[in-house]
């Protein structure tokens, strides 16, 4: 890599290197520093030392400028952990090495920077990771090539980073899963573009009628995972509503085949989340709601809710 004015800091360095954010950070007070370096990299610390994941400052400004003023002032309000692409993992253990005597955290990291911008992450093992070339491969892994959504791994992984967000300030957290009925019939009639042409649509359809804070991903096959938080008790109801409508716009698209399939929803909302073991268990019960929508016949919705009495006593 040829880079020129390259400066090396050490991240055990007196504090202040613009390089490095705590997870906690609001991407309001972030807004400002990013506006004015919106090509930099942030590295995301996770309070404890240790690196969890880099953040462009495009992806804040993009985020905090929504033209809408209440996801604007959402966002605002928002720790910049949410806007990490990519989680970094640094838990290989070499022959002979102890977890704690790696010590792969932020005070044992260099930063190489270029006017200010971060350019590499290089660690104990001597890794370097270059943001900037490995960002599109990432894209690549993290994002379906057909609905262009974010993939499972990447609602999973943000599913927890929201349950445990909802421990912390209080709020509730909602998968909602999309099943579309029949989806065989439309590869075995039609062939597989067609198919991938109902995924896609339906994929931007759901993009469109939620928030830009809520995640759509395709959470495999022909069934996509929504993850939204701080849904209201009852309110959850609306919401699958307002997914029905969005889909129902798709009867005057021209790009995909007649007759339009209709779709089987499931959704659980936790309310309390100290009442829930694993994340996990959140997708769980909405799988066996859209099961139960399934089998009652297709084109149905049932949801779960669970802690309202604790939402009650607040």
């Amino acid at each position: 890599m040829f880079c020129q004015n390259v400066s090396i800091i050490p991240t055990s360095a007196p504090p202040g290197n613009a390089c490095t954010v705590s997870a906690q950070a609001l991407l309001g007070d972030l807004a400002c520093q990013a506006r004015e370096t919106p090509d930099a990299w942030l590295i995301v610390d996770d309070g404890h030392g240790n690196p969890i994941g880099i953040v462009g400052a495009n992806d804040i400004c993009r985020r905090v400028d929504s033209r809408s003023p209440a996801e604007r002032s959402r966002w605002m309000r928002t720790p910049v952990e949410t806007a990490i692409k990519g989680h970094l993992r640094f838990d290989l253990i070499a022959d002979g090495q102890t977890k704690s005597s790696m010590d792969a955290d932020l005070q044992h990291c260099t930063v190489v920077s270029k006017d200010g911008a971060l350019m590499a992450l290089v660690t104990p093992q001597d890794v370097l990771v270059s943001w900037k070339s490995i960002e599109t491969m990432i894209d690549q892994a993290q994002n379906d090539h057909v609905t262009a959504l974010p993939t499972r791994f990447v609602f999973e992984t943000h599913l927890r980073a929201e349950c445990a967000r909802g421990r912390r300030d209080h709020h509730s957290v909602a998968v909602i899963l999309v099943d579309i009925n029949k989806f065989k019939r439309i590869n075995d009639q039609f062939g597989h573009a067609a198919g991938d042409a109902v995924l896609k649509a339906i994929g931007q359809a759901l993009r469109e009628t939620f928030r830009s804070y809520d995640l759509v991903s395709r959470f495999g096959g022909d069934k996509f995972a929504i993850l939204c938080s701080g849904c209201r008790p009852g309110e959850i109801d609306r919401t699958i509503n307002r997914v029905r409508g969005g889909l129902e716009k798709l009867q005057f698209s021209t790009s995909i085949p007649r007759p339009v399939p209709t779709v089987s929803i499931g959704a659980c909302v936790a309310h309390d989340l100290d009442q829930i073991d694993r994340p996990e268990h959140i997708i769980e019960t909405a799988d066996e709601c859209l099961h139960f929508a399934k089998r009652e016949g297709r084109n149905r919705s049932f949801s779960s809710e669970s802690g309202v009495e604790s939402v009650a006593v607040c």
